[in-house]
């Protein structure tokens, strides 16, 4: 054989080999990413944030090095979506940007990763009280998901819900309704109703018709959740004790102070035996309700002691510019009011006031409500001086 026709054989045979070794170190590469990614995704739907975090942060790189870009945008979004459920909206932000921007310039036009950029920045908006934003970036991920799932898909149904959430607070409570039930169907028909998803729906429109104060309609909705839930959990779960806290709030509403508390009480017990940290939102929302039940009981001493356990703990763990601190203060306000201390109910009606015009815009019925305690305040003492 030729010396040149052989060297050249041995050059082909030589690149052939160095081809395969490079596709089969790609394959062995993105094989890792892949299990760490599913991990990560494991992590995320126990809500284990940062152990998701550390995984689909490990799975990225090694995506970026093969240039799968479905899986690199994959990856920044769910990175996004943990910093998001950890209130860390900047780099929640940060990450949605980069997958729309590699969406956009690696992968179809309208593509599903660019829909799932879409609504995790929707999502940060949601968080930060911007619902109009919210509502801007919900919809461009609804029109994707609506063209390449179809109606019958959970993400489109999720699409739906959402959108229905941001109406809900800004307080538009029949398109909100009609975006929730919706979302409710189409995540029905896709998971069948003994599934988590369907609970939380469930207590979300619950949640909308308690904010309407339609009472005889929250409660089938709060029982098909607590149903859901206890079945799936067996009475040992936060979701259960939030639930029974909304069940009793329905109750306190209607005037049934005692069922109220028997309720609050049941949800206190699961918290408690959860060892859920003291400064967790179940713990203080339930404290903030205790306290407001025994307010209307009559007996203020004992509803100031846990207002200021939950305004203490709620501040710790959402900080002050936040609507549940804000409740807290008004709910303080409000007991003062009621104990003829003036200026102490002043004081808190103040800084509920401030925390609620920083928060929801000038017209939202919180800031009117804090407004109008004032107002009563005034009228019932004449002769304090206006601030």
């Amino acid at each position: 054989m030729d010396t040149k026709k052989t060297l050249s054989l041995l050059t082909l045979i030589f690149i052939g080999f160095f081809i395969n070794s490079l596709h089969a170190q790609v394959a062995t590469d993105t094989l890792l990413a892949s299990q760490y990614f599913k991990k990560g995704d494991s992590f995320l739907e126990e809500r284990k944030l940062d152990s998701s975090l550390v995984y689909f942060k490990k799975a990225l790189p090694i995506y970026e090095k093969a240039k799968a870009w479905e899986k690199v945008a994959s990856c920044n979004n769910k990175i996004s979506e943990n910093h998001r459920r950890n209130n860390e909206y900047e780099k929640s932000l940060s990450a949605a940007q980069n997958a729309l921007k590699i969406s956009k310039n690696h992968l179809s036009k309208n593509n599903l990763e660019e829909a799932n950029a879409y609504n995790n920045i929707g999502g940060i908006y949601y968080s930060k009280y911007k619902f109009n934003d919210a509502l801007e970036f919900y919809e461009k991920a609804l029109r994707i998901r609506e063209n390449h799932l179809g109606l019958n898909h959970f993400q489109t149904g999720n699409s739906y819900f959402n959108i229905g959430l941001a109406n809900y607070r800004k307080e538009k409570f029949e398109l909100a309704i009609s975006y929730l039930e919706k979302g409710l169907s189409i995540k029905t028909n896709f998971y069948g109703k003994n599934h988590r998803e369907i609970a939380e729906s469930n207590y979300a429109i619950g949640l909308l018709y308690q904010r309407k104060g339609e009472y005889d309609k929250v409660l089938p909705y709060l029982r098909e959740s607590l149903s859901i839930l206890e079945n799936i959990y067996k009475n040992e779960h936060p979701s259960i004790s939030r639930t029974l806290n909304l069940i009793g709030i329905i109750y306190k509403n209607k005037g049934d102070y005692d069922k109220a508390l028997i309720y609050y009480t049941m949800a206190l017990n699961i918290v408690n035996k959860l060892s859920i940290q003291k400064n967790s939102r179940y713990t203080t929302s339930l404290l903030n309700n205790i306290g407001v039940a025994y307010k209307y009981k009559g007996e203020y001493n004992k509803a100031l002691e846990y207002q200021k356990k939950s305004l203490h703990t709620n501040s710790q763990f959402n900080g002050k510019y936040h609507q549940y601190t804000a409740s807290n203060y008004n709910n303080i306000g409000n007991i003062y009011r009621l104990k003829k201390d003036v200026n102490n109910a002043l004081v808190n009606y103040l800084n509920a006031l401030e925390i609620r015009k920083k928060i929801f815009a000038e017209n939202n019925s919180n800031v009117a409500e804090t407004y109008n305690d004032i107002g009563s305040l005034y009228n019932e003492q004449k002769n304090i001086k206006r601030p």
